[in-house]
């Protein structure tokens, strides 16, 4: 089995585990408490209380035709897997659809279906994958007006979703609907970036070369010097940048405080890191890409 077939499987095991984990935290937690978190999944929660139609129909009847418009006006931007996720929500949604959580504590199941949906959608971005809807609208209206944002158009629609369902369910559960849309938000971007935000640390010193030296003994970490000019003094200056763990931050900190009292620290989160010494993991998905093209290339010399 090649490399390519190997993670075309992986993509397909990931998606379908992800939409698993989303339809669960929708049918066990927000659709039965009518908590609308934006989305065609949302609207189609508002039309099963109004009319009474499966909410896993409803979602269908609207992401597939949106799903075959988006493919004629946009092109395959979205793919065969977004596809395989828009049609296997609708499954998984109406696989669980009598499944419904006993507690009472309406803030507590609020949380806990936002969190859950949030994971299904995390795994399924990671694997290059979207549940189409609200994303394929935005494209369409971004592709004929241009001026407007991918990311302001979303929060948009989803917004018109949930003052919907505030009119039809009452402004307290649309309150809710906006605290499910926050925490599902929050745990994606725990799922595509994770925890191990790393620091980055832009050091002005009248000692760059000795610090330097200290911080790649001490720290085995590797440092760039970039040039500088004082605004005021308009003297030229070494500028030390330097990207470390969260948790090395503070030893950085010391060794330059050691050598220079007076140096000047700037701080700052970076969500992600690529090279020696960082997301080893992502390295390895990088070579294999590069494997997989090599491969790929071998294959189409030999054909032709």
């Amino acid at each position: 089995m090649s490399s390519k077939i190997k993670l075309y499987i992986k993509q397909i095991i990931g998606i379908t585990v992800g939409i698993a984990i989303a339809a669960l935290g929708l049918d066990l937690f927000l659709i039965p408490l009518k908590v609308v978190s934006g989305g065609i999944s949302g609207l189609a929660t508002i039309v099963y209380y109004v009319f009474g139609a499966p909410v896993w129909l409803v979602s269908l009847c609207i992401n597939v035709p949106l799903f075959l418009i988006g493919l004629k006006i946009l092109g395959k931007k979205f793919g065969v897997q977004t596809l395989y996720a828009t049609v296997m929500l609708s499954v998984f949604l109406a696989l669980f659809s009598d499944f419904r959580y006993p507690g009472s504590d309406l803030f507590i199941t609020v949380v806990f279906g936002g969190a859950l949906a949030g994971l299904g959608l995390g795994i399924v971005f990671r694997m290059g994958a979207t549940t189409g809807g609200t994303d394929i609208i935005a494209g369409i209206i971004n592709y004929y007006l241009p001026h407007f944002s991918m990311g302001s158009i979303l929060i948009l629609v989803d917004a018109v979703i949930i003052l919907i369902s505030g009119l039809v369910f009452g402004a307290e559960r649309a309150l809710y609907g906006v605290i499910a849309v926050f925490v599902q938000g929050k745990v994606i971007d725990f799922i595509e970036i994770g925890l191990n935000h790393s620091k980055m640390i832009l050091i002005i010193s009248e000692k760059p070369d000795e610090i330097s030296d200290l911080i790649m003994s001490k720290m085995d970490r590797g440092i760039t010097i970039l040039k500088g000019k004082g605004g005021y003094t308009k003297e030229e200056k070494d500028v030390i940048l330097c990207v470390v763990s969260r948790s090395e931050t503070s030893t950085v900190m010391q060794l330059v405080h050691l050598l220079d009292k007076k140096a000047f620290m700037i701080v700052t989160d970076v969500n992600e890191v690529y090279g020696e010494g960082f997301n080893i993991k992502e390295i390895n998905i990088a070579k294999k890409t590069a494997k997989i093209a090599e491969e790929n290339k071998k294959e189409a010399s030999e054909n032709g």
